[in-house]
């Protein structure tokens, strides 16, 4: 009976040393140096031991017994750090989708409304004829006389598609009369995450704009162009539409006439001096 005294003290000593730290939240450890994590109302020697046994007893609910130290997450009981990395990873997460999606829609949304306003409706309109209703047999197709990387000598065009692929190929489809431009803006927007759906979208409304200005063209081929290079077409496309409408455009959208001027007609002149008196023209007179 006496020899068992000290093994009982040892044992309510370290009940109490359990105990109390259960209260302060922190590690301890046994007599022989062996570190255990709190639990919440007991001690394992890790979280991942606490939904298993409690008091050496295996628990019918693993997320009863993970407390203290420990939290139950995504089925398991793990250290309270992970759960803490958890919530900084997600909320960094969502502030890099926030800048990854958001702010940049926001500004190509901004760009696309000046740009309508300062360029597309500035454009003459009538230059380029709906030739839908034209049977294919009676159409006069010319080939593309503008090379694919011509954008590249120009600055501001190759800038617009690089930047603002999208709005400049809206604005080809405005004036090519084939769809107006906040539709086929925000179509080409919502669609550019996606390579496959993009290239297809680009490929039926550019092969009517080509249609609509006499050009020849493939739709595999354009979609190819539009899957692998899409701002060299769209500059390319651009190009070919402002030379049909006489017009040069430079950043910041500004837009020029290039039109060459028609000189005076002398007939103009010769009558409006009166020199066409009735016996000059012809007319009666004594």
């Amino acid at each position: 009976m006496h020899m068992l005294r000290p093994r009982c003290i040892e044992t309510v000593a370290f009940a109490a040393l359990a105990f109390g730290a259960a209260q302060a939240g922190a590690v301890t450890t046994t007599a022989t140096g062996n570190a255990y994590i709190n639990c919440g109302n007991h001690f394992a020697r890790s979280c991942d031991a606490c939904q298993h046994t409690t008091r050496g007893v295996t628990t019918a609910e693993p997320g009863t017994m993970c407390g203290g130290e420990c939290v139950w997450l995504k089925g398991s009981c793990q250290a309270a750090a992970i759960k803490d990395g958890f919530k900084d990873a997600a909320s960094a997460s969502g502030w890099s989708q926030v800048f990854q999606y958001v702010v940049p829609a926001c500004l190509a949304a901004v760009f696309a409304a000046l740009y309508k306003k300062q360029v597309v409706e500035k454009l003459p309109h009538d230059k380029i004829d709906d030739r839908s209703s034209i049977v294919d047999e009676l159409r006069l197709l010319s080939t593309r006389e503008v090379d694919l990387f011509s954008c590249c000598k120009d600055r501001s065009t190759c800038a617009y598609a690089v930047c603002c692929g999208p709005a400049v190929a809206a604005k080809n489809y405005e004036v090519g009369r084939v769809l107006s431009f906040w539709p086929s803006c925000i179509m080409l927007y919502l669609a550019m995450p996606f390579s496959c759906v993009f290239a297809v979208l680009r490929a039926v409304l550019s092969s009517k704009l080509k249609r609509n200005m006499g050009l020849e063209g493939s739709c595999l081929q354009d979609f190819c162009l539009n899957l692998f290079c899409f701002p060299c077409e769209v500059g390319r496309e651009s190009m070919e539409v402002d030379d049909m409408l006489e017009v040069e455009i430079r950043c910041f959208n500004k837009v020029r006439s290039i039109a060459p001027e028609l000189p005076p007609n002398p007939a103009a002149g010769f009558l409006s001096r009166g020199c066409c008196s009735s016996r000059k023209c012809g007319g009666g007179g004594s």
